[in-house]
C-alpha cells in the first residue's frame, strides 16, 4: 500500500506527540512514494517533529509537509526539535520543496534555529510558510512563497499575475 499513496491529508485528526513516531516509519519505509503529508491542525509539538525527523532523513520522495498549527513552540523542546528539522532540511537527500509552519508559536528563537537552513543558496526549498508575527527582517530572511526567485527555473512563467 505504501507504494501507491501519493498524497496523505491527515489534518485536525488529533494526532499527537506520539503520533510523530508512526509517520516517522511511513516516511522511512524505502517504498514510500508519499510526496505531499498534511499534518496541519494536530498536536505533535516538538517532540512529535523531532520524531518525525527521524523518518524524514530517510525519506527521498516528499516534497511537500504541511506542520501549520501543531503546537510547536519556543520551549526547549521545541527548539531541540526544530535543531533536528533544520538539519533535515539541509539534508541532501532530501527532496522537500515546500514547508508550511504557519500557526505555530516558533518565535525568534526557533526562527534563528531554522535560519542556516534557509539562507540564499538553498534553492531547493521555494516554499516557507511562517507567521507574520516574527520580526520581520527575520521574517523576510526565512518566508519563501512560491518560486522563491530561483533563476533558470524550468517551465518557470514570466510576469505572474498577483505576486506581491
Amino acid at each position: 500500500m505504501l507504494s501507491s499513496v501519493h498524497q496523505l491529508h491527515l489534518s485536525y485528526c488529533g494526532i499527537t506527540t506520539e503520533g510523530g513516531e508512526a509517520l516517522s516509519d511511513v516516511l522511512e519505509n524505502s517504498r514510500s512514494i508519499l510526496e505531499v503529508l498534511n499534518l496541519s491542525g494536530n498536536k505533535l509539538r516538538g517532540p512529535g517533529l523531532a520524531k518525525l525527523c527521524k523518518g524524514l532523513n530517510e525519506n527521498t520522495a516528499l516534497q511537500k509537509l504541511m506542520l501549520a498549527d501543531n503546537n510547536i513552540d519556543q520551549e526547549e523542546e521545541d527548539l531541540i526539535a526544530l535543531d533536528l528539522f533544520k538539519d533535515c532540511l539541509l539534508n541532501k537527500n532530501l527532496n522537500v520543496t515546500s514547508v508550511d509552519l504557519m500557526w505555530n508559536r516558533i518565535g525568534e528563537a526557533g526562527a534563528m534555529v531554522l535560519l542556516p537552513a534557509l539562507g540564499p543558496e538553498n534553492t531547493k526549498i521555494t516554499e516557507f510558510l511562517v507567521d507574520l508575527t516574527l520580526p520581520m527582517p527575520l521574517f523576510e530572511q526565512i518566508f519563501r512563497k512560491g518560486g522563491g526567485g530561483k533563476k533558470g527555473k524550468k517551465g518557470g512563467k514570466k510576469g505572474k499575475k498577483g505576486k506581491k
